[in-house]
């Protein structure tokens, strides 16, 4: 049996990954979960593991090229299987597609300093990368790699020779700050957002948080919002689905989103079955996805499949925002701080504790009725948990 090796997308807004180096070679056996090779996306460098056992039949692409996503790199399986035509020639067809493309304004062929000819300039990865962050142009840079490579080391004395002279430039954006300007583009673009609002009394989630710190266990409001939300979509499972335009692909579970802070950027990782977990589970599965996402550990989360996402900024002197709906989603909660409020109940003001709750929603998918049963059933599980 033959297994096609793919560029695989380890996160939401990847379209595209370069392979850095081959840790195996054709002819070799490998087991599944042996490391193939590091391949490196706009965010982060990875380590590829096998899916599964068998020979290394045919490598398509090699260390230094960029692919796109989905594009096949190598073939695994066993020696006596042929390896079909169509995808050896499908390989050189993009092959051949690729030399014919002008090549982007950073690898365009150049005079490099100190040489004697044009050519196209030779680059590592890493310091293509880092030339992007930083706003270097490669074309004036003298490669200090094997074959007059440019190296990272040559991009950072490059970048630090451009801040002493005294010249102003722009701040480049940071890989993940490019991916959410992306995003957050198409989505204003494509998506039809509207948007409600309401105020939900936390004064029971409040209390249940501190009864359970008192005997040890830990629950944190991100929790609670998100086991919120898995209510609101058993209550109306026309919000849990994915769009297209051929119609709506109902989602086999009920999976949350939670928009994460990094020092790069938002991202938000996806939690799975969140009917399935309580509360406990779920705080300590939020912790280690904000811990893998902060540390640019990317393969590590879920990053797409989401119907709903929670973006909390309860944390901050915000009452209330709404958030933009990533694309693919049908919906996004935006959660303001907690306060005391004056309440009228039962002819009387009281102080209760109470958060705003925005909720942006894809009008393609849902009409108002159904994002506001939504909410009413977000704000029930939260005002009546014990």
């Amino acid at each position: 049996m033959l297994h096609r090796i793919c560029m695989p997308a380890v996160d939401a807004t990847m379209e595209e990954g370069t392979i850095v180096a081959w840790r195996v070679r054709e002819g070799d056996t490998v087991k599944a979960g042996e490391i193939l090779l590091d391949l490196e996306s706009d965010k982060a460098t990875y380590e590829f593991e096998s899916p599964c056992a068998g020979a290394v039949r045919k490598i398509l692409v090699e260390a230094g090229e960029t692919v796109p996503v989905q594009q096949l790199m190598a073939v695994i399986g066993d020696a006596a299987d042929e390896i079909p035509e169509a995808w050896l020639t499908a390989r050189a067809e993009e092959t051949a597609t690729n030399r014919e493309r002008p090549a982007p304004p950073d690898v365009q062929p150049n005079k490099r300093p100190g040489g004697s000819g044009g050519g196209r300039i030779k680059i590592s990865p890493r310091a293509r990368k880092l030339a992007d962050e930083l706003g270097v142009d490669t074309a004036g840079v003298a490669g200090s790699g094997p074959g007059g490579r440019i190296e990272s080391a040559d991009i950072e004395r490059a970048a630090r020779s451009a801040e002493t002279s005294g010249a102003d430039a722009p701040i480049p954006f940071s890989a993940v700050r490019k991916g959410i300007i992306r995003v957050v583009t198409q989505s204003k673009r494509e998506i039809p957002h509207y948007y409600l609002e309401t105020t939900v009394d936390m004064t029971a989630a409040v209390a249940g948080r501190e009864n359970a710190a008192s005997v040890g266990e830990k629950v944190s409001f991100n929790a609670l919002l998100m086991k919120a939300a898995a209510a609101g979509l058993e209550a109306e499972p026309g919000l849990n689905v994915a769009y297209s335009e051929s119609g709506y692909m109902p989602r086999a579970s009920v999976d949350i989103g939670l928009a994460v802070e990094t020092p790069e950027g938002v991202v938000i990782p996806v939690i799975e079955n969140v009917v399935d977990l309580d509360l406990a589970e779920l705080s300590a599965r939020i912790d280690a996805c904000v811990a893998a996402a902060r540390g640019g550990r990317f393969p590590e989360l879920k990053m797409c499949g989401a119907a709903v996402s929670v973006s909390n900024l309860g944390m901050y002197r915000v009452e209330t925002f709404m958030p933009i709906i990533r694309p693919g989603e049908c919906a996004i909660l935006g959660v303001g701080r907690i306060a005391d409020r004056p309440v009228v109940e039962n002819g009387a003001v009281v102080v209760r504790k109470t958060a705003r709750i925005a909720m942006s929603v894809d009008h393609r998918v849902a009409d108002g009725a159904i994002a506001a049963r939504f909410l009413e059933a977000f704000a029930a599980y939260i005002e009546h948990i014990r």
